[in-house]
């Protein structure tokens, strides 16, 4: 058995609501996304935005100030983002990076 209680709670000195955690049970509080797929999550919503504000590949590379073979692979779920860059694509499409990093519900 596992005992989980929360960073936020720990940190602050809150009141802990724990939750004791058999390890057939570990599977359901394992993380889901693949480094793969967040990819892919991140390079779908680069290329929505990037197309609802009419920008090409090369207009969003020179706003951003990234290489445009680097976003092309990010657009493609090919490339690793880094935060500084995931926050230069935020600002330049006008979200924040954790927008770009959420998965549109029905897609």
């Amino acid at each position: 058995m596992t005992l989980f209680v929360s960073e936020h709670q720990a940190d602050h000195n809150e009141t802990a609501e724990c939750r004791i955690v058999s390890p057939a049970s570990r599977a359901d509080i394992r993380p889901r996304t693949t480094p793969a797929r967040l990819f892919r999550i991140v390079g779908t919503n680069v290329r929505l935005g990037r197309e609802r504000m009419g920008l090409t590949q090369e207009d969003l590379a020179a706003v951003a100030e990234i290489d445009l073979s680097y976003l092309s692979r990010m657009e493609r779920g090919k490339a690793n983002p880094s935060v500084e860059v995931l926050g230069k694509l935020a600002k330049a499409l006008g979200t924040t990076p954790a927008a770009l990093l959420t998965e549109a519900v029905g897609r």
